[in-house]
């Protein structure tokens, strides 16, 4: 039934924030640096400038990281090249080109070894790890992340460890080992505390919370989750704040204490509505837990919410589930017509996604039409906030965007790859 999501898969491309008040005030800081450093020092603060912008502005992100990296090929700053390099390859991944992030972190890898930078070694190394577990070879990136925590051990690096710790206990969650997940998560979480990391600490505190979940130890699985919350409020994460109180209505609801579930379910949709977090999920999770209150008018509207907002983030299989929910709530109304309409449009729906069409077909249909009538004597909202047609998204243009950009570098990479030449020419004479 649950979609559960581990909270760190970390990339080591820098500090990167959460949703945060500071998140303009860091940007605009480091734009009034730039101005005043001479160019052989912006490179570094280029790549910084594309790290803030990374989930705020993936075009800007991209943007900053080019400029960050003809600047380092002109001043023959290597470090700053590779770090550039790391960025691409991880502003790649964000936007789901997996092949050209492994690509532009190979280049990443070679620069760093070429100057024989160990810690920029093992970030490369875990950020494989993360590309390949996104194409869901599990194995190949464990190895890589072993080989990243290693050279941190070697370091002393006692943070990096952590991070490292907590990314192979994700590896074993996802391959269902959830005894050596934990172990990995127990351990980062005694690093973390040993050193006063908040940042590694809270992860590790919710990786094994959710490893509760899936182990039915419930009471555990809550005390640890609302630990973790209690950092995150601290660090003002509030994406890990809304992720862990929807657990938390999981695990209620997993023992059927559905008020006490709602109310998690109700905070974290709170939250992310103060925050403008777009989350298709914890809509529908509200709405399946009124189907099992039997209050179909709001499991309706909240379904119909949820279709909404999967339509907008690309959400398919929360668009499907919603959309199939929202006809089965009509059945439970004895609405048998506008059932039987949203049940076809839910089929065409189907068939278009397995088409790999981007325009959801559900126009003018029952759904929209029954707005009006849906009972919202529970849960008491603006009207207006129910049931909205689906608009077109304008993320296409932005994502073609972005692949013109990293096809127009493709005059930088020959410019580095010889650059990389020329380091290995000096380094053998």
């Amino acid at each position: 039934m649950y979609r559960t999501v581990l909270f760190i898969l970390v990339l080591f491309i820098g500090s990167i924030q959460s949703i945060s008040v500071f998140a303009s005030n860091d940007i605009d800081s480091l734009k009034q640096q730039l101005e005043n450093v001479s160019d052989n020092r912006k490179s570094a603060l280029l790549n910084r400038l594309s790290l803030e912008y990374l989930n705020v502005s993936p075009q800007r992100s991209i943007d900053y990281a080019y400029q960050s990296l003809l600047f380092a090929q002109r001043f023959k700053n290597y470090n700053d090249l590779a770090d550039a390099m790391k960025t691409i390859a991880s502003i790649n991944y964000q936007i789901g080109m997996l092949d050209s992030a492994i690509y532009y972190n190979k280049l990443a890898l070679e620069l760093y070894e070429n100057i024989e930078d160990s810690t920029g070694i093992s970030k490369v190394l875990n950020n494989f790890g993360i590309f390949y577990n996104a194409l869901g070879n599990y194995e190949k990136a464990i190895t890589y992340h072993l080989q990243s925590l290693n050279i941190k051990q070697n370091l002393q690096d006692s943070s990096g460890i952590a991070y490292s710790c907590n990314n192979i206990g994700v590896l074993y969650y996802q391959l269902g080992k959830y005894q050596t997940a934990l172990n990995y998560f127990e351990k980062a979480l005694s690093i973390s505390q040993s050193i006063n990391d908040k940042n590694n600490e809270q992860s590790s505190l919710s990786n094994i919370g959710l490893i509760y979940f899936n182990l039915k130890l419930y009471d555990k699985a809550i005390e640890v989750l609302l630990k973790s919350n209690e950092i995150n409020n601290l660090l003002n994460k509030i994406q890990n704040v809304s992720n862990n109180l929807v657990l938390i209505g999981n695990i209620y609801s997993e023992k059927k204490m559905y008020e006490e579930a709602l109310e998690y379910y109700l905070r974290s949709q709170n939250l992310n509505e103060s925050y403008g977090i777009n989350e298709p999920e914890t809509l529908y999770f509200i709405a399946v837990l009124f189907d099992s209150l039997k209050e179909y008018g709001n499991s309706l509207k909240y379904y119909s919410r949820a279709y909404k907002m999967a339509g907008i983030t690309n959400d398919k299989d929360i668009l499907l589930k919603s959309g199939k929910s929202i006809s089965r709530s009509f059945s439970a109304m004895g609405k048998w017509q506008d059932a039987y309409e949203s049940l076809l449009l839910y089929i065409k729906l189907e068939d278009s996604l397995s088409n790999d069409k981007t325009k959801y077909p559900i126009e003018d249909s029952a759904i929209y039409r029954q707005t009006s009538q849906i009972d919202t004597s529970v849960v008491k909202e603006n009207p207006n906030d129910t049931i909205v047609k689906l608009e077109p998204s304008a993320s296409n243009d932005s994502s073609n965007t972005l692949v013109n950009k990293i096809l127009f570098g493709s005059t930088a990479l020959l410019l580095i790859a010889l650059l990389v030449l020329i380091i290995r020419c000096r380094k053998n004479k």
